[in-house]
């Protein structure tokens, strides 16, 4: 991809998107609001269902309301990611939102394998459990 990301969050449909943010918590905004200012890529589960990929946003809106895990942010670029065993989050930030929607939702363990521990946004962005979707109001870098 050759581009580096600082966010993830969980497309909801109809223009909305459910993020994990420091200042908002875990909230649902609008895509569109949220795109006039920064660079997006859309990535999805190819091999899900059309229910799967419901209940991720079902998933994901469960936490809405939430206060950002700034504490489980900054804890995991201290411990190393062979320390980080897989556990349940009591907090979330952005990219470990996503992934508990999607376990939660699918039953997909994004950070199963010691690579993609510690789970953030550039991580997302390389995992191969996702194909990325071209987005028509962007040329393709």
């Amino acid at each position: 991809m050759g581009r580096s990301f600082t966010h993830a969050g969980v497309y909801a449909g109809h223009g909305e998107l459910i993020d994990a943010t420091r200042f908002g918590g875990i909230q649902v905004r609008q895509v569109w609001t949220y795109a006039q200012t920064r660079s997006l890529a859309l990535r999805r589960l190819p091999s899900i269902s059309d229910q799967e990929r419901l209940d991720i946003v079902a998933a994901a809106r469960r936490h809405v309301g939430k206060s950002y895990g700034l504490w489980a942010a900054i804890t995991s670029k201290l411990i190393p990611p062979s320390l980080l065993a897989r556990r349940p989050r009591s907090t979330l930030y952005c990219s470990t939102l996503v992934a508990e929607a999607v376990v939660d939702g699918c039953g997909l363990q994004l950070d199963a394998l010691p690579m993609y521990r510690p789970l953030y946004p550039a991580t997302l962005s390389q995992h191969g459990s996702f194909d990325e979707v071209e987005l028509e109001w962007r040329p393709k870098v």
